[in-house]
């Protein structure tokens, strides 16, 4: 749940760019690198947008999935979301990843500059009134949950 919030502008700001000029949202790895022939079979992994590396599992009850890094081989970098650690790979591996039950294996390709909002719930900080510093509207905020807007750069 944290980290659909997490993304929510990140979303957003896709949604827009797919109402006005056309770009999808969930993409296939050989529309974002048309280059790289052998991505046109890769059928078990998307991005969303062109920053935003998702392996789901698609197997069940299996905790291992495998998943290809694009671009590795012409400097390309990708880091995990959860530790933002560099993904060891090379060009065309298919790299084993653990996937237990409430693990989705998501990446985020270096160089992208996005506005996350890192969620958490407190009863403490119900219907706290909160301001965007990127926004003039108030958010109100509920649930029980507050957020922190925090620009991340990777790579």
């Amino acid at each position: 749940m944290a980290v659909r919030y997490s993304i929510l502008n990140y979303m957003y700001t896709l949604f827009y760019y797919a109402h006005t000029e056309g770009d999808t949202v969930m993409r296939a790895l050989a529309w974002e690198f048309p280059n790289d022939i052998s991505l046109r079979e890769t059928f078990n992994q998307f991005l969303l947008g062109p920053s935003i590396l998702v392996t789901p599992v698609l197997t069940p009850n299996v905790e291992i999935v495998k998943g290809v890094f694009p671009g590795i081989g012409q400097g390309e970098r990708w880091y995990d979301w959860y530790t933002l650690q560099e993904v060891q790979a090379q060009p065309g591996e298919n790299l084993t990843l653990s996937a237990p039950l409430e693990h989705i294996n998501v990446h985020v390709r270096g160089g992208s500059i996005s506005k996350f909002r890192y969620v958490m719930i407190d009863k403490r900080y119900a219907n706290l009134v909160l301001s965007s510093p990127t926004r003039t509207e108030t958010h109100y905020v509920s649930y029980e949950t507050y957020s922190i807007w925090s620009t991340c750069s990777f790579g």
